[in-house]
């Protein structure tokens, strides 16, 4: 009698934990390379690095700047306050733009570990506009 032979049975693949996932990506990075996206966790950490260097130097870049015009006297000294307000702003959005792409890192972390776990359909591209 002549067996069938079997199919190669494929290794079982690891079902990835989205809480972890989500939890390691406290550190930039480490969520996506837990899921095995090595450019994104490239991208991730050195896009935070680099938004909180902008905005942590936007107020050190102003004060150069009025250093060097030195404004005296009515209407230069007005608008070296609005300079100052408007660097003031820019500050606050580069800081919320790098949180913003902190949590972008934790979000598609954990949204990655579920589709992988097949536990949600990939939803095209924008993950960022799902929910």
């Amino acid at each position: 009698m002549v067996q069938a032979e079997r199919p190669p049975t494929l290794p079982a693949r690891r079902t990835a934990s989205p809480a972890l996932a989500c939890w390691l990506s406290i550190v930039p990075g480490l969520g996506q390379l837990y899921n095995r996206q090595p450019r994104k966790a490239a991208v991730f950490p050195l896009g935070v690095i680099a938004l909180f260097f902008l905005s942590l130097n936007v107020p050190a870049v102003t004060d150069a700047l009025l250093a060097w015009w030195r404004p005296r006297g009515g209407p230069a000294v007005a608008l070296s306050l609005a300079l100052q307000m408007a660097s003031l702003l820019v500050f606050v959005g580069l800081f919320l733009g790098a949180l913003a792409f902190w949590y972008a890192a934790m979000h598609d972390a954990r949204i990655v570990a579920l589709i992988r776990n097949g536990e949600r359909r990939s939803s095209g591209r924008w993950w960022f506009f799902h929910r």
